[in-house]
């Protein structure tokens, strides 16, 4: 034996559509939802790329060479995060950029730093 289960105000309506239209009726309510969103999202100013370049071998007690590259049309301000047990030899930790930029560090391995792989980071905060 079936038991009906109520719809509130909706069933009536949703009890005379077919499959392929409840599914349409998901689709839209989907996309009214969700678009709105994703194409706030996609504005070109908003668009805004990081990389950062280095030696990917460093030895305790030597320097290095770090670029970070910003490519986008916004004014914004770099800043490094050095990971304990390296220093900033040459550069800043916190650069204005405007538009497409560079930025570089030399950065020194402190000789008691210890062993394995360390990750600088590059914060990017919209001015």
């Amino acid at each position: 034996m079936k038991t009906k289960k109520p719809l509130g105000g909706l069933g009536p309506v949703l009890r005379g559509l077919s499959g392929f239209e409840a599914r349409m009726l998901a689709l839209l309510l989907l996309l009214a939802l969700v678009f709105p969103v994703v194409s706030r999202a996609s504005d070109e100013e908003s668009t805004l790329s990081i990389e950062i370049l280095s030696e990917n071998i460093t030895v305790r007690g030597e320097e290095f060479l770090v670029k970070a590259l910003v490519l986008g049309n916004q004014e914004v301000v770099v800043r490094w995060h050095l990971p304990d047990g390296m220093s900033v030899v040459n550069g800043s930790l916190e650069v204005p950029c405007s538009g497409d930029c560079e930025n570089e560090l030399v950065v020194r391995v402190d000789s008691n730093s210890t062993l394995g792989p360390k990750e600088i980071g590059v914060e990017v905060e919209y001015v």
